[in-house]
């Protein structure tokens, strides 16, 4: 390489690792001019491979966008010997920024197979007549070479100025007339990311191309374009391209009916009150701030959507609110009289009535039609989804609203209302002497589902959303309702449906419950049981289970805990009886051990009798875990290999009071005790096919 010009030094070469961040590369291309880098620096094509290397930008869509910093760009020797894609030796070079300059530049209109424009582009280093020709995305001469698009057609590279012939191509290919937003979208995603260069392209466009002009028969809104047209004339002469754009684009959709809104009508009453060229262009300027708004960075033009800009528009919301409860007060009155059943007093239910009417609750959250003739009802229990609405407003028409879109699984949230306003306030007025408040809660959210940890006071709280949460000072319990669509390999839906509590005289699988909670499991503390249905796709299904923890304190005070388990509503292809079930789940928490052999439980900390010690090394300990003993203890830890919830074993040889900030103070009796922590079942749906949920 002695024959090196004097732009590439022999000194700047190295055959270090190519520097840190340049990253992306773009081929450069040989070519046939005398001082071609291939030839100044006698370099095989077939054997040498030479890239220019960038720095690339944050992008959700493309890869192969560059941005140089101050350093410039990085030239990569690649020598191949010959083999394609085998490199035996390097050797790199930074071009310095300030030194590169370009000489030629040549736009080509995207291929049938091809999303996005590409040019050639030629520089030269230093003021040495020294092309390197490459391929790139034209926003790459944007942002690194600082290209201008003048109004004429021109391009601009400092004082270089190439003719605007050389965007011929893409005037050919694109047949940019009329001018609308998408047109607009089009040229920002796949040419330019300067909105200026994009104004000048199309104000260009407008100068030279027949046709940009509308031309089409307006239909519905011939009246209204009429007379705005001596306004869009003005426009035109302003070369006001992106107004023009916005125009363009609601009168190409006016023979449309998007939502229930008639675009048409949406035209004329959005401009009926445009009565100066001055309010025109004030009309049309909300438009395109609207389309503005949605940052052409963040996807390609395939994804726009008139539609979706449509939704944005000043002024469409009030149509489609008419339209809403036009089409929801037709379909409650032909429901009402189709179904001779249904009785539907508007009267005594006037705040449902209202929501159905005005389309804040869809009339299809409360039926399913099959056939010609058969109906089938959900949520028509009125005077609970009335009474449910004045409490919980919001939350009862999100209900709605979310199980109006099920076509497959079921529907109703009957059971969930009731048991929010009814079942559990009462049960646990029954059991703790206080009035109750329960809140409902929409998990819509797969991340919630992640369950909480916080250290508090020494101790860790695991739970996710699909558990209760008690706030024991306010008596409020907030009662969580699934409704999930997980992404995974496969999309699993989970919707919650039948809410129960353990309590005297329900009846499951032919067996009974003779009670309502269990007393006394730990010597201290009853314990009844909550669980729900979890509907929906295989593998969102289950029963979550609850134990609902009645934590009995000094001077009848009592606090309230949910705390999940294992549903064990069957083992080995057979039922367990409703009877069983709290008992079962309590011994599952601690253990699977003879509850009569708990002698002592703090918080999730039990305290299980046994015979005598096992072998290991005893250490006298005061506290485990921010549970403080009053005198100090002998303790051996947990040291089998095989996993367990047994964290030790305590040989207490007094009667010792246990404190911890969080629980009431108990007293632990003499004795030798292995110290089991509660386990939680914390199995959530997610959307993979092996996931077992309960």
């Amino acid at each position: 390489m002695d024959s090196l010009p004097k732009i590439f030094n022999l000194a700047d070469l190295t055959t270090e690792p190519t520097q840190e961040g340049f990253t992306r590369e773009v081929r450069v291309i040989p070519g046939d001019q005398p001082d071609d880098i291939f030839k100044t620096l006698k370099l095989d094509p077939q054997k040498v491979t030479i890239y220019l290397y960038a720095k690339p930008s944050a992008h959700r869509f493309r890869q192969d966008r560059f941005i140089t910093d101050d350093n410039g760009l990085y030239l990569a020797l690649n020598v191949a010997d010959g083999h394609e894609f085998y490199s035996q030796s390097k050797a790199n070079m930074l071009i310095p920024a300030g030194t590169v300059t370009v000489t030629n530049v040549s736009f080509r209109a995207p291929s049938y197979y091809e999303d996005k424009c590409t040019t050639s582009l030629e520089i030269s280093c230093s003021g040495i007549n020294h092309p390197l020709r490459f391929s790139c995305d034209p926003r790459l001469l944007e942002s690194n070479f600082g290209m201008t698009l003048e109004a004429d057609g021109n391009v601009r590279f400092g004082e270089n100025i190439f003719p605007g012939g050389v965007i011929q191509d893409l005037l050919d290919d694109e047949k940019f007339h009329p001018i609308s937003l998408g047109k607009i979208r089009q040229l920002q995603v796949k040419y330019f990311s300067n909105n200026e260069n994009v104004r000048n392209f199309f104000i260009h466009v407008l100068r030279t191309v027949d046709g940009i002009k509308w031309t089409q028969d307006p239909g519905g809104i011939k009246k209204a374009y009429e007379r705005l047209a001596p306004f869009y004339e003005e426009l035109c002469a302003s070369e006001e391209v992106f107004l023009m754009a916005a125009y363009h684009t609601v009168l190409a959709e006016a023979n449309r009916t998007i939502n229930g809104v008639k675009v048409s009508k949406y035209f004329n009453s959005y401009f009926d009150d445009a009565k100066t060229y001055d309010e025109f262009k004030a009309k049309l300027q909300a438009i395109f701030e609207s389309f503005s708004k949605d940052n052409p960075e963040d996807r390609r033009f395939r994804y726009y959507k008139f539609d979706e800009l449509f939704a944005k528009l000043p002024g469409y919301g009030e149509l489609r609110k008419t339209a809403i409860q036009s089409q929801s007060g037709r379909a409650l009155n032909k429901m009402m009289a189709d179904v001779e059943f249904l009785n539907f007093d508007e009267e005594r239910f006037p705040l449902l009535a209202e929501l159905v009417r005005d389309g804040s609750i869809p009339v299809s959250a409360f039926f399913r039609k099959e056939g010609e003739e058969a109906f089938f009802l959900f949520n028509n229990n009125w005077p609970l989804f009335e009474e449910f609405l004045q409490k919980h407003r919001q939350a009862g028409i999100e209900l709605a609203s979310m199980a109006s879109k099920r076509t497959t699984y079921e529907k109703s949230f009957m059971s969930y209302m009731y048991f929010v306003l009814y079942a559990l306030p009462e049960y646990l007025k029954k059991h703790t002497g206080k009035d109750w408040t329960c809140l409902p809660k929409i998990v819509k959210s797969a991340s919630e589902l992640e369950p909480d940890r916080s250290s508090n006071g020494g101790t860790i709280k695991k739970r996710s959303a699909l558990t209760p949460i008690v706030d024991n000072e306010k008596c409020t319990v907030v009662v969580p309702y699934a409704c999930l669509q997980i992404a995974g390999r496969s999309t699993t839906y989970t919707y919650s449906l039948n809410y129960s509590l353990i309590e005297r005289g329900l009846s499951i699988d032919g067996d009974v419950s003779m009670i309502d909670v269990e007393e006394k499991l730990n010597g201290r503390d009853d314990y009844g049981l909550m669980f729900y249905t979890l509907t929906g796709s295989a593998q969102g299904r289950g029963y979550p289970s609850f134990l609902v923890i009645f934590e009995r304190l000094a001077g009848d005070e009592t606090r309230v805990h949910f705390h999940r388990v294992h549903p064990l509503r069957s083992k080995d292809g057979d039922n367990n009886p409703v009877n069983d079930w709290i008992r079962t789940c309590y011994n599952w928490m601690v253990g699977n051990v003879n509850a009569d052999l708990i002698v002592a439980q703090q918080g999730d900390l039990a305290f299980v009798k046994i015979d005598k010690l096992p072998e290991g090394e005893q250490t006298m300990v005061d506290s485990y875990d921010s549970h403080c003993f009053q005198h100090g203890v002998d303790f051996i830890p947990y040291s089998k290999k095989a996993p367990s919830n047994v964290l030790g074993y305590f040989d207490i040889a007094l009667d010792t009071v246990l404190k911890h900030s969080e629980h009431m103070a108990i007293t632990v009796p003499a004795g030798i005790y292995e110290l089991r922590q509660c386990r939680s079942w914390e199995a959530n749906p997610k959307g993979i096919w092996t996931l077992r949920i309960d």
